[in-house]
């Protein structure tokens, strides 16, 4: 495909990843999922499994909007599957930026953190929010 094919269909490189995540990760980690902890070991599965470009579409995308785009999927997610739709956005999104930080600091750190602590901090931090939330 050419660059100009691209850019009639995206406005910029961001768009592409974003619709790349969106049409490819986020369909086949999800695909078969029931709860919320095999969302966790899907993502965490799919990321190591597609390293390379898992980091580019992270890497490539800016702080700002990485960070609001993946509260609102961790948000969508928890609602799906474990929490009720009149939880206050402020508190969970407070909340949700656990996710993010253990997600961010692995990422960053090149993925050197072995799976099964990066899912049992994932799972840990999913129970606080769970209990916290629906209290």
């Amino acid at each position: 495909m050419s660059r100009s094919t691209i850019y009639y269909h995206f406005d910029c490189i961001e768009d592409i990843y974003l619709y790349l995540f969106e049409n490819t990760v986020i369909r086949k980690v999800m695909l078969e999922c029931t709860n919320y902890d095999e969302v966790i070991v899907s993502t965490i599965d799919y990321i190591l499994a597609n390293k390379i470009l898992c980091l580019n579409l992270y890497h490539l995308t800016t702080l700002m909007n990485r960070q609001d785009y993946l509260l609102g999927i961790l948000s969508a997610s928890f609602h799906r599957f474990e929490l009720p739709l009149n939880t206050p956005l402020l508190t969970e999104n407070y909340l949700m930026g656990g996710f993010l930080f253990v997600m961010t600091t692995w990422l960053d750190g090149k993925m050197v953190t072995d799976k099964k602590i990066v899912i049992q901090q994932l799972h840990d931090y999913g129970n606080i929010v769970k209990t916290h939330l629906t209290i």
